[in-house]
């Protein structure tokens, strides 16, 4: 039996290359670079998860959403860990005793290569940020500041 499932992504991300996480008070993103193969059709994936809680990242490639693969071959996704216990430890830890759980979050996991990022929280959303798009160089700056690598 699998401990999670894979959430299959639009796009897909270069899995060899750095990642970004984002989050304050007000938000939780992850910046990763898109898989492409020249220069002029790079782009980003931004997931935007809602609700969160809690992150925790770590550099090494022993992901927590080890042997959890998509049914189709070469996308790009998102691990959700179904049997993760972090929801019920993170209320317990993180609000006031007797207070009442009203929000169900999931563990989200984010892997690339040498990283990867958790998330607890309710949704994500994916969005697909291109050369053209109006946010493209604002992204690029996010992403070069945090010291991640441009392929």
């Amino acid at each position: 039996m699998s401990n999670g499932i894979a959430i299959n992504l639009e796009n897909k991300f270069a899995f060899n290359e750095d990642s970004v996480l984002i989050y304050t008070t007000h938000g939780c993103k992850v910046i990763l670079q898109g898989d492409v193969d020249d220069g002029d059709n790079h782009y980003f994936i931004i997931l935007e998860f809602f609700d969160v809680i809690s992150v925790r990242s770590a550099a090494t490639d022993c992901t927590p959403a080890f042997n959890i693969d998509s049914k189709k071959v070469g996308v790009s996704f998102v691990a959700e860990l179904t049997n993760s216990q972090w929801d019920d430890e993170a209320h317990l830890s993180y609000t006031y005793t007797g207070t009442k759980k009203i929000t169900n979050r999931k563990h989200f996991v984010v892997t690339n290569h040498d990283v990867f990022h958790e998330v607890l929280g309710k949704s994500f959303v994916e969005q697909k940020i291109s050369r053209t798009s109006k946010d493209y160089q604002n992204i690029r700056l996010i992403y070069l500041y945090a010291k991640a690598q441009i392929l």
